[in-house]
């Protein structure tokens, strides 16, 4: 972001894989102006408002926040191998 406002950089291509495109998102919201275009590749792409957990069955959330916070009370963390059933 700074380097954008400091050299004043404009009609620059963002392009964004898988996650990245939460960074190119948060830049397009706050450089719009410094902006040509911006690429999601392989990436999803929420509605204006959602994120990808409004995007997961009700079931299936409620099984990932028990596992999260059961790792958060015993002080670990939980590895996301895409595996939900449990």
């Amino acid at each position: 972001m700074k380097v954008l406002k400091f050299k004043d950089v404009r009609e620059i291509v963002l392009v964004g894989h898988s996650y990245g495109r939460r960074v190119i998102t948060g830049v397009g919201a706050r450089a719009a102006n410094h902006l040509a275009h911006m690429v999601y590749l392989d990436a999803f792409v929420p509605a204006d408002g959602y994120a990808v957990v409004h995007y997961i069955a009700p079931d299936t959330r409620q099984r990932i926040a028990a596992r999260v916070l059961e790792a958060a009370l015993a002080g670990t963390y939980v590895l996301c191998t895409g595996d939900t059933t449990g």
